[in-house]
C-alpha cells in the first residue's frame, strides 16, 4: 500500500511537472528586453527618422531651402559626408528605406513584448543586424577607396564627426545581435535538454 501510494504519488508529481514543462515554452523562458536596448532604439529610431527626412526632402532641406530650418547642422555635414550633399546618389536615399523597416520592426517588437517574447527578440535581432550590416556597407564603400572623397576634411572633423557617430551604430547593434543571439541560443538549448 505504501508503495502503491509512492507511486501514485511520484506519477501525479511527473504529470504536474511534465504540465509545467508544457505550460513553460520558450515564450515563457525567454528574459523580458532590458531598458538600454528599448532606450537605444527610442534614441536611435528618432534619429534615423530625423535623418531620413532630410535626404529624402533634398533639396529643399539643404541650405537655401524651405525646410532647411528644420535640419540645423546638416550644412556642416554635407561638407563631411559627400553623399548627403549628392542628391543624386542613390546609397543615401535606399538607406533611407532600409531605416523605415528596421524603424517599423523596432515599433512591432515593442508592441508585442509582453505577449510574444521570442517574435519580439527575434524582430529585434533582425533589425539590429539591419543596422549593423548597412552601416558597415556604408563605410566600406567608402573605405575600399581610401575615403578619398573626404580628402580636404580637416582630420578632427573625420573623425569626430564622422567615424565616432558611425561607431555607435555599429557598436550598438553588434551589441544587440548578441544578447540576442545568446539568449535565443540559450533558450533553445534549454528546451532540447527538457524535451
Amino acid at each position: 500500500t505504501h508503495t502503491h501510494t509512492h507511486t501514485t504519488h511520484t506519477t501525479h508529481t511527473h504529470i504536474h511537472t511534465a504540465s509545467i514543462v508544457g505550460r513553460s515554452g520558450p515564450r515563457a523562458r525567454m528574459e523580458r528586453v532590458p531598458g538600454w536596448i528599448w532606450g537605444w532604439f527610442l534614441v536611435g529610431g528618432a534619429l534615423v527618422v530625423w535623418d531620413s527626412m532630410f535626404v529624402l526632402n533634398r533639396p529643399a532641406s539643404m541650405p537655401g531651402g524651405d525646410l532647411h530650418m528644420f535640419f540645423p547642422g546638416y550644412d556642416e555635414y554635407i561638407q563631411i559626408d559627400w553623399r548627403y550633399g549628392d542628391v543624386s546618389d542613390g546609397m543615401g536615399i535606399a538607406q533611407c528605406f532600409m531605416n523605415s523597416v528596421e524603424v517599423a520592426l523596432t515599433i512591432y517588437a515593442y508592441f508585442i513584448r509582453d505577449q510574444d517574447r521570442v517574435a519580439a527578440w527575434l524582430a529585434i535581432f533582425i533589425s539590429a543586424a539591419f543596422t549593423f550590416w548597412k552601416t558597415v556597407l556604408y563605410l566600406g564603400s567608402e573605405a575600399v577607396f581610401g575615403f578619398d572623397k573626404m580628402n580636404d576634411v580637416p582630420l578632427w572633423k573625420f573623425l569626430f564627426l564622422y567615424l565616432l557617430p558611425s561607431s555607435f551604430w555599429i557598436g550598438f547593434p553588434a551589441g544587440i545581435c548578441y544578447k540576442a543571439l545568446h539568449l535565443m541560443y540559450h533558450t533553445l538549448h534549454v528546451k532540447e535538454n527538457t524535451d
